[in-house]
């Protein structure tokens, strides 16, 4: 995966080893030569610097060269930043040129990092994307990042959701285009549809649309330009997300749904109970013969109409749909309509959609009119649609225990970067309790304490129905206290901005977990920094890690605990040993405030290492299956 496409191997190799060969002393002196030049001179440094890409026909760039040009970031950095950039900065952003994975703890400015490569790769004047994880976070780095690269010449561009297809074409002709790293994807796929509709498009057709007066639909494609990938919060990106494939649906053209079906199966789902007519295994359901037998008796009494699909699958997406979907989990209810909880972020997507039924049975769940059926238009797993590019690099703050991950799927390696200040954080005992109430009452106690102390807390928690419980006791208990998840009214940077002031308690899903940064005031830096507690352990460690990050940055002081209960989602959904025996430990524990146990420390870290594992085969399997549809494709073709 990491590679340039075309290349003499000979002269890729030395390109790929400059890197290892620069330092930050070389970058630094470079950009000393620069210091006295005026703007219009570092422009046309920069122009002599693509002179000479063009002339090698894309095959290398001599170390002097690349150096020139990491000095002339510098430089520019520091004209419009006033700042210089770390030691830490200067040689991940080395290293990303090379492809793989930096690991870079969370606060050193990724933001700033991901520019070197930028600014080095727009030089093959190829097209740079800039991948984020939402569009807050790719306007934030635009915005961050535009008019250091202005300086320089360097066209920048991003991407909206909302945007024309020109505005996004002519994003897309920048230099470097920033945007969310599923906007990528999908633009990819809709210009492979359109693709397909001029293709089949008869003969003559474009001289019939003339005479009739009908305007003729651009053909030029919307991603005109795809050699570079530079992905923030990688681990998320490549990983988290890499089970869910980019799919585009459009709709059947027909409103039909079946409602009056689907509200049958509705009612026989809501009337079916647990280990009679069906089991659940953690987030899979399996229909017994009661059920089975109540499904078929209902089919052949009852009058449904003309069915879209199987009627056993109705009622299947019903059961899903009561049993294992909760309302502010899963999904939440905005204007009439069900909208998609990613899982990993919390953060809402409603242009999202299930897919086979199971989004009407959601809607229907909840007493809204059914929106009408789609078919898939294209798919691609985030795996193939990345190959598409000539190399990819990616930074994140938590790659380490996923090694394999990045190596056997994109072909990355991991280098891991000290933090620019030694981490000042202290991480608590976890505490482990016997009931949700004992455990609840417990976070809101710690959390008070610790504000009362003019500290700074962050609550993390897994759901906005878990934020809104926490909210309303804190509420009660009269704490200053802000939430922050994909339902508050208040804007996301303004509640971020807020969370480092003295007492403030801030309940949150993972929407702040990712690209946020919290500054300590004074006082609070004083007091001890900012304090986490995370309500339960997310099913990767990993991603607890992030959320600790959250606190201790740039040398700051900070610390976090987590907190564990019988009915907690990493115990509930995993029908696994590990699980089984973690919950009948706890609930054995009589101590009201929890207990620390080392032995429960290391089951839970068994796991976490299990849940990984199941993981990482069902992405192989994707994989797997994603490579024979390719080789079947081609054999069709």
């Amino acid at each position: 995966m990491t590679r340039l496409v075309g290349l003499d191997p000979v002269m890729l190799c030395r390109l790929l080893r400059i890197e290892r060969k620069l330092t930050s002393d070389h970058v630094r002196n470079q950009a000393e030569l620069s210091r006295e030049s005026a703007d219009r001179v570092l422009r046309e440094r920069v122009s002599q610097l693509r002179l000479h890409v063009s002339q090698s026909r894309g095959t290398a760039i001599s170390r002097e060269s690349r150096l020139r040009a990491i000095g002339l970031l510098m430089e520019s950095f520091r004209r419009v930043h006033q700042i210089d950039l770390f030691d830490v900065q200067i040689q991940a952003g080395l290293s990303l040129i090379s492809g793989g994975i930096a690991e870079v703890q969370t606060g050193e400015g990724k933001t700033f990092i991901a520019a070197i490569p930028a600014f080095v790769f727009s030089l093959f004047g190829r097209g740079v994307h800039v991948s984020t994880t939402n569009e807050y976070l790719s306007q934030r780095d635009y915005d961050e990042i535009r008019p250091v690269l202005r300086l320089l010449g360097v066209t920048v561009g991003c991407l909206h959701q909302d945007d024309s297809d020109a505005k996004k074409r002519n994003a897309y002709e920048c230099d470097v285009t920033y945007g969310p790293g599923y906007e990528f994807g999908f633009h990819f796929l809709r210009d492979q549809i359109r693709t397909r509709q001029f293709l089949d498009r008869r003969l003559g057709g474009d001289f019939v649309d003339r005479l009739q007066g009908r305007s003729l639909p651009s053909r030029a494609p919307v991603q005109s330009r795809r050699s570079f990938a530079i992905i923030d919060e990688a681990d998320s990106v490549l990983i988290d997300e890499a089970n869910t494939p980019l799919v585009l649906s459009g709709a059947t053209g027909s409103d039909h749904c079946n409602l009056h079906a689907m509200q049958v199966a509705d009612r026989i789902a809501k009337g079916f109970v647990k280990d009679r007519h069906y089991r659940m295994k953690g987030r899979s359901l399996e229909l017994l013969s009661d059920g089975n037998s109540q499904i078929q008796d209902c089919l052949s009494s009852a009058t449904l109409g003309e069915l879209r699909r199987p009627w056993q699958l109705y009622v299947s997406n019903s059961l899903r749909a009561n049993h294992l979907f909760t309302r502010d989990v899963d999904y939440v209810v905005q204007d009439d309509k069900v909208a998609i909880v990613d899982s990993h972020t919390g953060r809402i997507h409603d242009e999202r959609t299930w897919q086979n039924g199971l989004h009407q049975a959601v809607e229907v769940k909840e007493g809204l009119e059914p929106s009408p059926d789609n078919v898939v238009d294209a798919r691609i797993t985030r795996q193939r649609f990345l190959q598409k590019y000539d190399l990819i690099c990616g930074l994140t703050g938590t790659a380490k225990g996923n090694e394999s991950d990045f190596r056997d799927f994109y072909g990355m390696s991991v280098k891991s970067f000290d933090p620019n200040k030694p981490c000042q954080r202290t991480l608590l005992p976890t505490r482990f309790f016997a009931t949700e109430e004992a455990k609840q009452a417990f976070v809101v106690t710690e959390a008070t304490q610790f504000a009362s102390q003019s500290r700074s807390v962050i609550v993390g928690t897994r759901s906005i129905q878990e934020a809104n419980q926490y909210f309303r006791r804190l509420e009660a208990r009269g704490a200053k206290v802000e939430i922050l998840h994909g339902l508050q009214d208040r804007d996301e940077a303004e509640v971020i901005k807020q969370a480092g002031s003295p007492g403030q308690i801030t309940v949150t899903t993972s929407i702040a977990g990712r690209g946020t940064d919290i500054r300590l005031s004074p006082a609070v830096r004083d007091a001890g920094g900012l304090h986490v507690i995370a309500t339960q352990f997310n099913d990767s460690a990993r991603v607890d890690r992030q959320l600790a990050g959250r606190t201790a940055r740039q040398g700051d002081p900070g610390s976090a605990r987590w907190t564990c209960a019988p009915n907690d989602s990493i115990l509930a959904n995993h029908d696994l040993p590990e699980a089984t025996r973690i919950r009948r430990s706890l609930c054995k524990i009589t101590e009201e405030l929890g207990i620390g146990s080392d032995r429960l420390n290391r089951e839970v870290k068994q796991l976490h290492q299990r849940i990984e594992a199941i993981g990482y085969d069902s992405r192989a399997k994707m994989v797997a299956h994603d490579r024979w549809m390719e080789s079947i494709q081609k054999v069709v073709a």
